[in-house]
């Protein structure tokens, strides 16, 4: 907890000081400054839970002019202007009763309340329990934060592509919490209204991914979010087109280089050590497991449009649920592939992200969320690569994506 004492009077601001270090507890930062200049100066350069003004304040310290006056310029900076970071809470204290019966009738209606410095002291008991109170208040705010979710639904793509055949499946509107993002709405398997937010990162790879999933969990703190896109497959596990819901995801680059006898004498040879991260048993997953158990089949409206787009080059495909080999770089080479899958069978298909979003969604600071990664296999990394694929296989994870959320998963209350 952080407080701003804001006092020209020395005795008077280290009593305040005090009272607020003890009623505040360890950990909390009490800081006293004895005008306004200075005031501003702390005001905008953090946030603080509560500040503390007498309402008799001299521009600068030293300086004889004390007034109202001076303090209502300061409050009104706070509770209108846009270059301090307003705090919390507000309290106004001093000794002259005029000054208090005065501020009321103006910018007063914005404090949380106002103490007058009585001869007997009592204010000190007042002031405690008004700081004990922002205490308990801001507990029970990050309570609630950590253990309630905000919106129901996120969908993640790497790319702005990947995210393109959302715009055909909800009806996407700017957000007013998030540059970028879209809002929507939707409709869950068991009628209920739901709050849905789609981004898109605008970059493949796993720094960015870790990066942007942190900060939407943690600002939006979703019940379920999902990554969707395109994907690389194993040629003799999977199909162009076919959808893999990673069961797990592996970072295959991750391991070290060791040296091994060639044919020309020793190499140099990096041997990957995946390291999986499982998405939950429960929830997304089970719902998949169910959806596909005897095989999927897609909806005639989803067939119709994915023939179309890809020509009738994709008339079909299934849906697995495996594991991903995850790595910062794009792999086009059989020998790479082998390498990745041989230590892992459960690896049917390669990206860029999963990994970097898995590790994210499992150690985030607020609530955890349901996940999983949904991602269509453009191509069998194998020198081929092209982008002939990319939108045809966007519009089957997202499709497919809508179908789970909107048909089959419990999003609970």
């Amino acid at each position: 907890m952080r407080i701003l004492i804001i006092h020209d009077r020395p005795d008077v601001g280290a009593e305040l000081q005090r009272i607020a270090n003890e009623a505040a507890g360890a950990g909390s930062k009490v800081d006293l400054v004895q005008d306004v200049w200075s005031a501003r100066d702390r005001l905008k350069a953090g946030f603080h839970d509560l500040v503390a003004i007498d309402l008799t304040l001299p521009i600068k310290a030293g300086n004889a002019n004390v007034s109202l006056a001076n303090t209502q310029l300061l409050l009104e900076e706070i509770f209108e202007g846009e270059e301090v970071k307003a705090p919390s809470d507000v309290i106004g204290i001093s000794k002259d009763p005029e000054v208090l019966d005065v501020l009321r009738t103006s910018i007063g209606q914005h404090l949380m309340g106002c103490l007058h410095e009585d001869a007997e002291g009592t204010w000190r008991e007042a002031f405690k329990a008004k700081v004990s109170y922002v205490m308990r208040a801001r507990t029970a705010r990050r309570l609630v934060t950590n253990s309630s979710h905000d919106v129901d639904l996120i969908l993640l793509t790497a790319l702005y592509k990947e995210a393109k055949p959302y715009a055909d499946i909800f009806e996407l509107s700017p957000s007013d919490d998030l540059d970028g993002a879209k809002d929507f709405s939707f409709t869950d398997a068991f009628g209920r209204m739901r709050r849905g937010l789609l981004y898109s990162i605008g970059q493949a790879g796993q720094p960015p991914c870790a990066s942007v999933t942190q900060v939407l969990l943690t600002q939006f703190r979703p019940k379920l979010i999902v990554l969707t896109g395109f994907c690389g497959g194993v040629a003799k596990r999977t199909a162009i087109g076919d959808l893999v819901a990673f069961r797990s995801a592996s970072a295959w680059d991750y391991g070290k280089w060791e040296e091994v006898d060639g044919p020309n004498g020793t190499e140099t040879e990096f041997r990957p050590r995946p390291m999986p991260l499982n998405c939950p048993g429960n929830g997304i997953s089970k719902t998949i497991r169910r959806m596909t158990e005897g095989g999927y089949n897609p909806t005639p409206h989803t067939l119709a449009a994915v023939t179309k787009q890809s020509e009738g080059r994709i008339a079909n495909w299934k849906v697995h649920e495996r594991g991903a080999g995850s790595g910062s770089a794009v792999v086009t080479s059989l020998k790479t592939l082998s390498q990745i899958t041989d230590r892992d069978e459960e690896i049917w298909a390669i990206d860029m992200e999963s990994y970097a979003f898995y590790y994210a969604c499992l150690n985030t600071p607020v609530l955890t969320p349901d996940f999983i990664c949904l991602k269509s296999v453009a191509d069998h990394c194998n020198g081929e690569k092209n982008s002939n694929y990319h939108a045809v296989c966007s519009t089957i994870s997202a499709r497919f994506a809508h179908e789970v959320v909107t048909h089959h998963y419990n999003f609970g209350v």
